[in-house]
């Protein structure tokens, strides 16, 4: 009875895995014939801007390795929510990934875009991290992160601050520095980063947080008072400029990385080909020079270590949004 129990068992093993086997086999091919035709690189906002260059540094060198051409395809529109959402809804096959930021982690958390960003997208590789630059206006007495604690403790309620607009990484960075130091500020969003420049540097607003490639020239010509960088670690491009965390606000770390995700359901061995060959790409010497130039650090992190980074950004933005009542436009 035993036996005939375990030939039943066997046989029923052996009808399932010749079943499958097609499926194995074709799941292998695809991943094997990756790629068979050009791959669509979208871009989710106007070429000239700061995902376009990274997408177009490493696209030569992605094509190159994968034999086939990369086309940048700029999809703006929505704050980059409909560039995503093409991504989203594109066949999972490989042959379309996009190019995203912290912001959009962001946004995702507020509820923005017709998809669900987590569900609907899967990572690739986070390609650079580029720290943000904590800024004064020269008009404030202040020169230091504890000086400026101390100035805003002295006069509450007066302390305001510019981003890039509501719900952006500038807004929600600036809300964690606030929050870590039990400091209250207004908030005065603008139309881009371009936009808040010239009331702080009039001192009608008074902090700001941005990149370093936009602050940097404004700070080495001392029209703007740098009072520290956001990254857990100095950056060379401003090597004497401490740390948040040096400065007193514990576990503070921001920066506004970069990377590609990819349509959910794509096989693995097709996202772990992708993730090599813009790694490869993004270490070649003269782009990581350029974006080392730039004040950006090469990261190239697996699809995994991307994952546990985003999830931890989300965890991250979730509780600032809700502490701070932060509302989708």
């Amino acid at each position: 009875m035993v036996r005939q129990i375990a030939s039943l068992i066997g046989a029923a093993l052996a009808v399932t895995l010749l079943a499958l086997l097609p499926q194995l086999s074709m799941r292998g091919a695809h991943a094997q014939d990756f790629p068979t035709r050009p791959l669509r690189f979208i871009v989710p906002f106007v070429a000239g801007g700061g995902l376009d260059l990274t997408a177009r540094l490493i696209a030569p060198g992605m094509a190159q390795s994968l034999g086939k051409q990369v086309v940048i395809d700029n999809r703006p529109g929505a704050g980059g929510a409909i560039g995503l959402e093409m991504a989203a809804r594109a066949t999972p096959d490989g042959h379309t990934f996009v190019m995203i930021s912290a912001s959009h982690v962001i946004q995702a958390v507020l509820g923005m875009g017709n998809f669900d960003f987590f569900r609907d997208l899967a990572p690739v590789s986070e390609v650079i991290s580029t720290p943000y630059v904590f800024v004064s206006t020269p008009v404030m007495p202040v020169r230091s992160i504890k000086e400026l604690v101390a100035h805003a403790r002295a006069n509450p309620g007066k302390l305001n601050y510019g981003s890039a607009g509501n719900g952006t990484l500038q807004h929600l960075s600036m809300e964690l520095f606030l929050q870590a130091m039990n400091l209250q500020a207004q908030h005065v969003p603008y139309k881009g980063v371009a936009g808040a420049l010239p009331d702080l540097f009039a001192g009608r607003t008074h902090i700001m947080q941005s990149s370093l490639s936009a602050l940097a020239p404004h700070v080495r010509a001392k029209t703007l008072t740098a009072l520290a960088i956001t990254s857990r670690e100095r950056n060379p491009a401003l090597p004497d400029l401490p740390t948040l965390i040096e400065a007193g606000v514990p576990g503070y770390d921001v920066t506004q990385w970069q990377g590609v995700m990819i349509t959910a359901g794509t096989p693995a061995g097709i996202t772990a080909r992708l993730h090599r060959d813009i790694a490869r790409s993004a270490k070649l010497p003269d782009i990581a020079t350029h974006f080392a130039n730039d004040g950006s650090t090469v990261v190239a992190s697996t699809p995994a270590n991307y994952k546990s980074a985003l999830d931890a950004e989300r965890k991250k933005w979730g509780a600032v949004i809700q502490r701070a009542n932060i509302k989708a436009n």
